[in-house]
């Protein structure tokens, strides 16, 4: 039972990253109504920015992640200004804006960085904490309670704050929100801004876990993509579930058949959403004739 036990908080460490990169894609698309596929190429710029600043600079693990939040929430405010033009067409025209700009991000961290990526050393140290008979690393422990202080930070921020409350409007009904003075350009600004921001935390995050390389936006986006739609787009609390069910899925597959672990947990992605196409926590849209 302990080693099972143990195979689940493996899962949990790796899903509250891909909590963090859901809670992005779901902030945003219920804001503004774009899934932002760039969301995955800020993480990485998050992760080498981090990695920098912890393996050359010598920084603190907590101020690596202050300023590679910073860093890469300014660039996610520069994105939506580069995609403010197109807001007024066709949405799909944003959609694919976004692929290029992550296209764009992955050659830019190849002609920077190089190819062959970077390590970093695991900042948080110390022996490991047994409860019922699962060994747990202080590290992992850290990780997962950033997912949590990230995601109660932005729940307060939306619930608490005239600018969360906005953006909120914005999210329920657009139209009213602008009756009602909602600057919906500020808001979709601040929406990109702060998803940038949390993805690049996860980029910190998991710099120490997997090794830093332009591809690991790719990799881990898609998986974030997967973990909000599975807990249902748009739905922040389900951003959460489906990113530690997503990583608990990929944890328990790779214990029977480790070279098909993402194609498999890809399969019981699917499986899950043929039974309930709208995610988790997602809400049921009936369209009326």
């Amino acid at each position: 039972m302990s080693e099972w036990l143990q195979v689940v908080y493996g899962g949990l460490t790796i899903g509250a990253i891909y909590a963090l990169v859901a809670l992005g894609f779901s902030l945003i698309y219920r804001t503004i109504g774009l899934v932002n596929f760039a969301q995955g190429g800020l993480l990485m710029l998050g992760a080498y920015v981090g990695a920098i600043l912890l393996a050359d600079a010598g920084v603190p693990f907590p101020l690596a992640i202050v300023v590679a939040v910073v860093v890469i929430g300014a660039l996610g405010l520069a994105v939506e200004r580069l995609l403010r033009p197109l807001e007024r067409g066709d949405l799909m025209m944003m959609v694919l804006a976004t692929l290029g700009l992550d296209i764009v991000f992955t050659n830019s961290a190849i002609v920077l960085f190089g190819s062959e990526g970077m390590s970093v050393a695991v900042p948080v140290v110390g022996e490991p904490i047994q409860i019922a008979g699962v060994t747990m690393t202080r590290y992992s422990l850290v990780v997962i309670g950033s997912m949590i202080l990230i995601a109660l930070g932005l729940n307060t921020f939306l619930n608490r704050t005239k600018t969360g409350l906005g953006m909120r409007a914005i999210a329920i009904d657009r139209d009213i929100a602008l009756v009602f003075g909602v600057n919906a350009n500020r808001m979709n600004n601040l929406a990109l801004g702060i998803g940038a921001g949390i993805a690049a935390a996860g980029g910190v995050l998991i710099a120490p876990i997997l090794y830093v390389t332009p591809q690991l936006g790719a990799s881990v986006g898609i998986s974030g993509f997967a973990a909000a739609i599975l807990g249902g787009l748009g739905n922040l609390p389900g951003a959460i579930v489906g990113g530690l069910l997503f990583g608990v899925f990929q944890s328990v597959v790779s214990v029977f058949l480790p070279a098909y672990v993402n194609a498999i947990a890809f399969v019981i992605f699917v499986l899950v959403l043929l039974v309930r196409p709208w995610g988790i926590l997602g809400e049921r849209v009936v369209e009326k004739l």
